[in-house]
């Protein structure tokens, strides 16, 4: 059996955590936390307890709207944002040579059964399981920013100081530098079109003189667009919420309070809403100004 990593469950501690794979065999292998079996389970049975995120990374082998719902493999849905599943267990050496913690186990099951495939809310992802999908994009990730500030926690200091006219070393900044040049490395695309209102706020200022020249040095692409040059039939999806688009198949929607803090990201898979959201990518890149060519008024 050969395994293709598709995501883990990056708010478990360790490196452990419950885990996604894609097999050769059209199905897919949990790893997940060891619960109890009844007596009358076949010996080669086993069941694993598994958040309900991680059934977001089943969108990166084309399946969307997965839920888990009670039927097929899953055998109980805590009220806890947990799911049981059942499988057979993972013996191939290939395979469960993965599996290294005593405390988890890999089960192995075809899931894209039709009472998988629905879903009425989005998925909630917090900021860290966001960035996890950055990290494990195949092609190309896009970001639209429409907001004319944000209130990103380890931005704050920096901001600060430069209202202040203090030196920036970046150091703040380097886990994301890193993230983009692995992606640049690797000859995946990362690119972004800021939609600003002119004249710009100080932290746009901010982000055009400190944070975007790093960024394109490591490899990502951005492109600015002036609120008033947005084409006159633009219509913003999801509410005019700024979104993340992964390899034009799932959207990682932003979710903000009143003052531009990050709550998290609510993912979405809806191919309506996927293509609609390609496509006005593609349009505003076309409007969007290069940081080179683009003057702050």
């Amino acid at each position: 059996m050969k395994l293709r990593f598709l995501g883990k469950d990056s708010a478990s501690a360790g490196g452990d955590s419950p885990t996604l794979y894609a097999t050769d065999r059209n199905s897919f292998v949990i790893q997940g936390w060891i619960v109890p079996t009844p007596d009358a389970q076949p010996a080669d049975q086993t069941r694993v307890e598994v958040p309900f995120n991680l059934f977001a990374h089943f969108a990166k082998d084309g399946l969307h709207r997965v839920t888990p719902r009670h039927g097929g493999p899953i055998v109980h849905v805590s009220d806890h944002q947990t799911c049981i599943v059942q499988g057979t267990i993972v013996t191939d050496p290939d395979a469960s040579h993965r599996c290294v913690s005593p405390l988890t186990r890999a089960a192995w099951s075809s899931l894209a059964t039709p009472s998988l495939l629905s879903r009425k809310e989005p998925m909630q992802l917090t900021p860290e399981q966001r960035d996890e999908l950055f990290d494990t994009f195949a092609q190309q990730a896009f970001h639209l920013e429409l907001r004319d500030h944000y209130g990103v926690p380890n931005e704050a200091d920096p901001f600060m100081r430069w209202q202040w006219g203090e030196p920036d070393d970046l150091e703040w900044f380097q886990p994301w530098l890193a993230r983009v040049r692995r992606a640049a490395e690797a000859g995946r695309t990362v690119r972004r079109v800021r939609v600003v209102t002119e004249p710009v706020t100080d932290y746009i200022r901010w982000e055009y003189t400190v944070a975007t020249p790093p960024t394109l040095e490591a490899g990502e692409d951005i492109r600015w667009l002036p609120r008033h040059m947005v084409p006159a039939d633009v219509v913003f999806p999801l509410s005019g919420r700024d979104w993340w688009l992964f390899d034009d198949q799932l959207l990682a929607v932003g979710r903000f309070d009143d003052d531009g803090r990050v709550l998290g990201s609510d993912l979405v898979t809806t191919p309506a809403i996927v293509a609609d959201c390609v496509a006005l990518r593609d349009k505003l890149w076309s409007a969007g100004i290069p940081h080179h060519e683009f003057k702050l008024t």
